[in-house]
């Protein structure tokens, strides 16, 4: 097993296993376990896991990401003339272009070449990096529905979950879009990716929901949305699997 598939086998393994337990602790978050101190308590230390194991793969994606657009700035980039040659006249007989009109044609496919590879280093780092603060926000707004801090620890809790949620939201909806830009990805690997980004925005809609019940005092409304919310994070991380 290669080293690339194997770290894709652990990042896959850390969103499916974090994906379970938000599902545990959205289970535990229901007043029918909540309100036993010990079950709760159990409950939030599930979603700090989970918050956590999301968060793992998001900075290891940044690192990699980070070191990629360092290296494409590193690398030497073809030099072109900067005055092409001199023009000849278009052959009527075999159509061949001038030496300016090729010049500036190789240039021009460069150029485009280049763009599509910044573009690209520039969304995936952005991107990871909004990962990396949707992560943020999950540990510290789990940490903060632990028993010691009170009414207003949940409070704060679940505006930094619904912060985070709607962070992975719009961020999974700039990949899915980005999904039906040409790419060279294979028809069955475009489609499996957006199947994985609509599960991963059925899943922040439901967690961002969810603390919107849980705000208003609908806690058994918002700890069913969550468990449903958390099941789409499981069925879209298992797609990593097979990607």
């Amino acid at each position: 097993m290669g080293r690339k598939t194997c770290s894709s086998l652990m990042l896959a393994w850390s969103y499916i296993i974090g994906s379970v337990f938000f599902l545990g602790g959205s289970v535990l978050f229901h007043p029918f376990f909540s309100t036993n101190n010990l079950l709760y308590k159990i409950g939030v230390a599930q979603f700090i896991a989970g918050s956590a194991l999301f968060l793992i793969p998001a900075v290891y994606e940044w690192t990699v990401n980070y070191a990629a657009l360092l290296a494409y700035e590193t690398t030497p980039k073809p030099p072109f003339p900067s005055s092409p040659p001199p023009p000849r006249e278009m052959s009527d007989d075999d159509g061949s272009a001038s030496p300016r009109e090729l010049a500036s044609l190789l240039k021009e496919h460069a150029g485009l070449h280049e763009n599509y590879h910044l573009e690209k280093h520039a969304v995936a780092m952005t991107r990871s990096s909004v990962s990396v603060l949707n992560g943020v926000l999950f540990v510290v707004g789990s940490l903060a529905y632990w028993p010691d801090f009170g009414r207003s620890g949940i409070v704060t809790g679940n505006w930094l979950f619904r912060m985070g949620s709607s962070f992975t939201l719009i961020s999974c909806c700039w990949a899915f879009a980005r999904c039906f830009k040409p790419s060279p990805n294979t028809k069955k690997t475009t489609r499996l990716l957006q199947l994985f980004y609509m599960q991963y925005i059925i899943g922040a809609i439901g967690f961002l929901t969810g603390g919107f019940f849980f705000l208003f005092g609908w806690v058994e409304v918002g700890a069913i949305i969550w468990a449903c919310g958390s099941v789409f994070f499981i069925s879209g991380s298992l797609m990593l699997l097979v990607m």
